[in-house]
């Protein structure tokens, strides 16, 4: 058998759905000034280690705060009940976990009270979520074995790593500083115009 090995793959650049687009009418907010939720992963789909991510948040002694796990699709029924159950041992009626389907212009505006947003995968997933906190001024928290913490910060955002937070980090918000830096990067990069253009010279 011969093997034909291709060395030069051209370099496709990156690009997601339009901010504009994704947030609609929330297009232009930020979030709230007294915004006091913490919102975690993007659906039930194990690799969101629902689990360890209350564990970790409850030996930091993260409390007080409102807990929102969407948990609307992916994962088995076995495994959100899990879920559910260690986070109403855990943190009581702070623990909100969202298994309803909900609307787009519904679920964005559950970011404008989420002071932080963390996602503890090992593996990229959520990025639209986590465009949609970085635009909106949450401060995000990533996996140090997340391959888009790298990512993100090669592309300029300001983005924390979970491993790395104290009780502290979780309760000071994301500077003035950090918010504008983040939104301006989603607008230049993840802007309707440009993605027109990235899919007319890759494509056309």
């Amino acid at each position: 058998r011969h093997y034909h090995i291709i060395r030069d793959i051209p370099r496709v650049d990156y690009y997601y759905y339009p901010i504009e687009d994704v947030l609609g009418d929330l297009y232009g907010e930020s979030i709230s000034s007294d915004a006091d939720l913490i919102m975690c992963g993007n659906s039930a789909a194990e690799a969101n280690n629902h689990e360890f991510l209350l564990r970790h948040l409850h030996r930091l002694g993260v409390s007080g705060k409102k807990i929102v796990f969407p948990l609307s699709y992916c994962g088995s029924p076995e495994y959100i009940h899990r879920v559910k159950e260690c986070g109403s041992i855990l943190y009581g009626e702070n623990f909100i976990p969202i298994t309803d389907f909900l609307p787009l212009n519904d679920y964005n505006k559950l970011f404008l009270n989420a002071a932080v947003c963390i996602y503890a995968s090992w593996r990229q997933m959520a990025v639209g979520n986590i465009l949609v906190a970085l635009y909106l001024g949450s401060k995000v928290y990533l996996s140090k074995k997340n391959p888009w913490l790298k990512d993100a910060r090669k592309l300029g955002f300001v983005v924390f790593v979970l491993e790395e937070a104290t009780r502290q980090s979780f309760a000071e918000p994301l500077s003035e500083f950090g918010r504008l830096n983040n939104r301006c990067i989603v607008e230049h990069l993840f802007s309707s115009e440009r993605l027109l253009n990235l899919i007319q010279a890759q494509f056309a």
